[in-house]
């Protein structure tokens, strides 16, 4: 599949053909654009090669905190869907309207369950 399939763009003018972004050139060298499509609106998620780990992790800038990473660029544009509808989630009061900690034993059931997934746990301190 080539990049303009994946929805990155690309600026052949650029020196190198670098990806780009409303004729700005992305800030690392091998960095490149994704549109992803989220709930009827189109967002721009800033792509990095992650080079000592392998795979790529990606921020949506104008979604403060919105980052996530994937193997390839096919589970990345999947991630990147899923981390904007959450982020875009969290930010509905209604969503947070029956919001409460989680009990330990939830946490214990959480935990064993990311385990066997092979996921590190992530208990926030209280």
């Amino acid at each position: 599949m080539d990049r303009h399939a994946r929805g990155l763009a690309r600026d052949d003018s650029v020196r190198g053909g670098s990806y780009v972004e409303n004729g700005r050139r992305p800030s690392g060298p091998r960095d490149m654009n994704m549109k992803i499509d989220v709930k009827g609106k189109s967002y721009t998620a800033i792509v990095h090669e992650d080079r000592d780990e392998g795979g790529y992790w990606a921020d949506v800038p104008e979604l403060h905190g919105c980052v996530t990473q994937g193997k390839t660029l096919d589970e990345l544009r999947q991630q990147l869907a899923d981390a904007i509808e959450s982020w875009l989630d969290a930010q509905d009061p209604a969503f947070w309207k029956n919001a409460r900690p989680l009990t330990d034993a939830e946490w214990d059931a959480r935990e064993a369950s990311e385990a066997r997934a092979g996921a590190l746990p992530h208990r926030n301190p209280q």
